[in-house]
């Protein structure tokens, strides 16, 4: 989410938090979101934090890397990929023509657009810029650079899955078009107006638009993740898959200044400033929304408006919020896809979950444990593979594993995870609630579902979603035998004030698969996840000494001490858990790891390969090719990390993956076909030759590798 800045103020920003002013609550809040700042930095969170208060700025302050190679630190100038906080400043930059009358938000879009088909000429501009148009949610104009190709793109090909006006439905593809109508309307490039009109008064000017930062020096910008395809985000292009959606490279001192320009009515008068913030239509959260921004209500039954944004292929992701009637806001820019620490969430999301905390609830410190961590009190992966199992009480289970990068995972499993927690019980209810959803539906069975479907619509797609998903399972794999229900909670672990899920397995014969309910705000079924997330909580256990682990439950405040305590000559152990507040329990291991998640031998070869060599990996293969143990080789993951690591030019390394590749599955005409790629990539025609005659071989119908050999002939 973004904001902006005044010129009266520039002179604060360089200060990482003030108590120039002698208000002795905000310093001690400043030290305190430092504090978690400098923790969450050990753990993995990369990015640049502001926050200001009471008309004071009382954090400004990097953390971690903005280039881990070159060593550049992230500072609060340094600049990221802002993703969809992009929306609002589009918006802006709609309404600057509306101030000038050269567009009317009412006139449908046959006004500025031809070749409109007859299910979207009713549409307005202002449909566009409220995410009510019908238009589905696309990344259709990722690889188009025409604006004309873009527009009929998206007018011809982008599906509508409501009609226009009828309800709130997020689509990229409103900004996209919002983009080119600034272009038509006011008869200049989209980068260039939005530049001079928005930009520049809010005193941000430098180049900030992708694939026009040439200009920017390098150690000022934030890599890309280090799963991203890109090295730069000076790779990105320009194209109309970005423009007007995405796209804007600031900082979080760019984001102060422009929310302090806009809100100061330094870009619009105060009047359309008003319209942008007023609430226009509710989206399947019960939150509103208006001109490009969100406009919310906490549960201190305060406002706050502002944007978030993430894009998975760069790995940044942003928040900007604004609470005017609390006088606080929160800026925040990472660029490492999340903290470490909750799986498919942004680390910039979880970061002002535990702000929000700090800054508006009296007494809340997060944890004071968290600062007794001994950073140097470190464990070997083999030292600590005796604690992996599954721990029970009652009817939940505690998982414990270690994930890819070595930590120790533990995550609460079942029906009653919430007691255990002393969350909302109406996550209980949850639990029973998609039980019965999901019986009904093997039964072809709908009453549950319609009773909370959100309407007529809602009902009809989730109830095609939930009967496809049973009929194209059951086809596949058979009966199901049996639905385990794992358990509700905030769609990752920690997430304040969010939408709620309901995690479930469903079990055949020889397999199982995990998906998830998605519930809104106002207890409605907003439809089915897939098994992104694994489990409805994680936690990461850090060492303390010897078989002692903290870990941290940010959506309830409080940490979770660990000790391991062996009882036999197997290893077998018992776990004591102390959740803040809450008895001790004590727990026995099953030592049942085969309900654990497998780790994934791709990403564990592929990291061996970046930070140790080919060497180390080629044998780490081979160690797990003869023993699998609790590794999962998967063919597709194999193919996907050698193709990475061509993507970042390691054309010897995504050999070695896909030789990798190769050797567990000698049968694949997919593999040779990939190798034979990375050595025609390395100009070793040879043995590029070779790989995809053994892959035309295995399949002559490979029509891809008979005309690379007539090519490298």
């Amino acid at each position: 989410m973004k904001n902006l800045i005044s010129l009266l103020l520039l002179t604060v920003i360089a200060v990482y938090y003030s108590s120039a002013s002698g208000n002795t609550h905000n310093s001690k809040i400043a030290e305190n979101i430092d504090n978690l700042m400098i923790w969450e930095e050990k753990f993995g969170f990369s990015g640049s934090v502001l926050v200001e208060r009471g008309g004071e700025i009382i954090l400004n302050k990097g953390y971690g890397y903005a280039n881990k190679k070159n060593v550049f630190y992230n500072t609060p100038q340094t600049y990221y990929y802002i993703a969809s906080v992009s929306k609002p400043v589009t918006a802006l930059g709609v309404m600057k023509l509306v101030e000038q009358n050269r567009i009317d938000l009412k006139s449908p879009i046959t006004k500025y657009f031809t070749g409109v088909p007859e299910d979207k000429k009713n549409i307005t501009i202002e449909m566009l810029l409220t995410h009510t148009s019908g238009l589905e949610h696309t990344y259709s104009c990722d690889d188009i650079s025409d604006r004309g190709l873009a527009i009929e793109k998206i007018l011809k090909e982008t599906p509508m899955v409501a009609k226009p006006g009828e309800k709130y439905n997020y689509s990229g593809d409103n900004y996209t078009l919002l983009a080119a109508l600034i272009e038509i309307v006011s008869g200049r490039e989209f980068e260039y107006f939005i530049t001079d009109n928005v930009l520049k008064p809010a005193g941000i000017d430098h180049q900030a638009f992708t694939g026009n930062i040439n200009l920017i020096n390098e150690e000022e910008i934030a890599s890309p993740a280090l799963n991203s395809p890109y090295k730069s985000l000076k790779d990105i292009q320009g194209t109309w898959g970005r423009k007007g959606r995405a796209g804007l490279i600031l900082s979080v001192e760019d984001l102060y200044k422009l929310d302090n320009a806009f809100t100061s009515n330094e870009i619009l008068p105060v009047k359309y400033v008003k319209d942008i913030l007023s609430p226009k239509i509710k989206n399947a959260a019960g939150e509103n929304y208006g001109y490009g921004f969100s406009l919310a209500e906490t549960i201190r039954n305060t406002k706050v408006f502002g944007h978030d944004g993430d894009d998975d292929q760069v790995g940044h992701n942003t928040v900007y919020l604004n609470f005017p009637e609390e006088e606080t806001k929160i800026f925040i820019a990472s660029n490492n896809s999340s903290d470490g620490s909750y799986s498919g969430t942004s680390g910039s999301a979880v970061i002002s979950s535990m702000l929000q905390r700090l800054l508006f609830e009296s007494g809340y410190t997060y944890s004071e444990d968290k600062l007794f961590y001994n950073e140097f009190a470190k464990y070997s992966v083999k030292s600590v593979e005796s604690l992996e199992g599954v721990y029970k009480a009652g009817n939940t289970e505690y998982h414990v594993w270690i994930n890819n990068k070595g930590q120790l995972i533990a995550s609460p499993v079942g029906e009653d995870l919430n007691k255990t927690f002393g969350n909302n019980e109406v996550y209980s209810e949850k639990n029973s609630l998609t039980k019965t959803i999901l019986d009904e539906t093997i039964r072809q069975g709908y009453n549950t579902l319609k009773i909370y479907s959100e309407d007529n619509a809602s009902y009809e797609k989730n109830k095609s979603s939930f009967s496809s998903l049973i009929k194209s399972l059951t086809e596949k794999n058979g009966v199901i035998e049996k639905i385990e229900i794992l358990g509700t909670a905030n769609i990752w672990s920690g997430n304040y004030q969010s939408d709620i899920a309901t995690w479930f397995k469903l079990y055949f014969k020889d397999k199982e698969r995990l998906y998830r309910m998605e519930w809104t705000g106002n207890d409605k079924i907003a439809g089915l996840g897939g098994g992104r997330i694994l489990y409805p909580m994680m936690f990461i256990l850090n060492p303390i000494a010897g078989n002692e682990f903290i870990g941290f439950d940010p959506a309830n405040g409080r940490a979770i001490a660990v000790n391991f305590l062996t009882f036999d000559k197997e290893n077998r152990n018992m776990m004591e858990l102390n959740i803040s507040g809450k008895k001790p329990l004590m727990l026995s291991n099953s030592g049942n790891q085969n309900a654990l998640p497998k780790r994934s031998a791709g990403e564990y070869i592929y990291n061996i390969i970046i930070t140790e060599g080919i060497s180390p990996a080629v044998r780490t293969a081979s160690e797990i090719k003869e023993n699998p143990g609790r590794f999962s080789i998967e063919e597709d993951e194999l193919n996907s990390f050698g193709y990475k690591l061509m993507n970042e030019n390691r054309i010897n390394e995504a050999i070695s993956m896909f030789t990798i590749m190769v050797d567990a599955f000698p049968e694949s005409a997919n593999g040779y076909d990939s190798l034979g790629e990375a050595y025609m990539n390395a100009g070793k025609t040879a043995e590029a030759v070779r790989n995809y005659k053994r892959s035309l071989e295995l399949d002559p119908k490979n029509e891809n590798a008979r005309k690379m050999i007539e090519k490298l002939k």
